[in-house]
């Protein structure tokens, strides 16, 4: 494994080698920082492998250097990772990234996709990016996203067959599901990753906002966060702040928010799947979005 690549966590169930790689799903999670993958076995739906790991390379979000390394990375970690023989029945690649835009599907027009984008990401290098669509059903709305052309040469390479999502197509979708019918409050989601976070604010059962920023301290999270607060009259002892993704409790960012904002809960697994034993010990908002890719 290369030294730019540095393993995070890894926790495998004890009867995951004597599964048939045909009857488990692949999923991978890539973000700027680094990627996660998971294995979902389908005749218990159970989860029962998990490894993630971080790039330790310069980090800027649009940097094509940066982008261009971290795919030259994950290529060569494919090129020895077991898993990229395994006949699996699925793989499903989660892909994370703020440069995205999300229009109704009354003022969608596929071929004009790219200027959707262009509009809130001049800077982009086309050349370089190829411009995806993803409808989301619960919304009525297409989620419209740049996407490394590099990045997609390493995943067709290894796995030709792949499905790409957006993050937030899938906290949008899943997120509406867990609201639906519920309790008419305010909710304010933030998917935190270690350099940036999606936040998404639910309403009445509706989506309201949803936007995704970049961060350097903790700062500038609470800064963004009081922002939403403020212009969507967020009420700290009736509404919810719920967390999702890497932060923990007692955390620099877990304690700057809680100093303003008291009701904050984490998100609790999908109780729709089995998660193996050796997750008993993880925090449920961990890796949320990628145990949800099978969903």
């Amino acid at each position: 494994m290369s030294d730019k690549i540095i393993r995070i966590h890894h926790f495998s169930d004890n009867s995951y080698n004597s599964q048939p790689a045909e009857k488990c799903n692949l999923s991978i999670r890539i973000t700027q920082d680094g990627f996660s993958f998971c294995i979902h076995e389908t005749d218990h739906n159970k989860y029962l492998l998990l490894e993630s790991f971080n790039f330790d390379i310069k980090q800027s979000d649009g940097n094509l250097q940066y982008v261009e390394e971290s795919s030259l990375l994950l290529d060569n970690f494919f090129k020895r990772c077991k898993l990229t023989r395994k006949p699996f029945k699925s793989v499903k690649i989660l892909y994370e990234s703020i440069h995205y835009t999300l229009v109704p599907s009354a003022l969608f027009d596929e071929t004009q996709k790219e200027v959707y984008l262009s509009f809130c990401f001049n800077q982009l290098e086309k050349e370089k990016y190829i411009t995806q669509s993803e409808y989301i059903p619960a919304l009525d709305a297409y989620n419209i996203y740049a996407f490394p052309k590099s990045l997609q040469y390493t995943l067709y390479k290894f796995f030709p067959l792949n499905i790409i999502k957006h993050q937030v197509s899938l906290l949008v979708e899943t997120l509406l599901q867990i609201n639906k019918n519920g309790e008419h409050l305010k909710r304010i989601y933030l998917n935190v990753r270690p350099s940036g976070f999606d936040a998404i604010l639910i309403e009445n059962d509706q989506l309201v906002y949803s936007n995704s920023f970049e961060f350097n301290a903790p700062e500038d999270l609470l800064y963004y966060t009081l922002y939403i607060s403020q212009q969507f009259l967020f009420d700290p002892e009736r509404d919810q702040l719920i967390l999702i993704g890497q932060i923990e409790k007692d955390s620099d960012n877990y304690n700057i928010l809680f100093e303003y904002i008291k009701h904050i809960e984490f998100i609790e697994r999908n109780n729709n799947f089995q998660y193996s034993i050796v997750f008993d010990n993880q925090p449920s908002q961990l890796y949320f979005t990628l145990f949800n890719l099978n969903a």
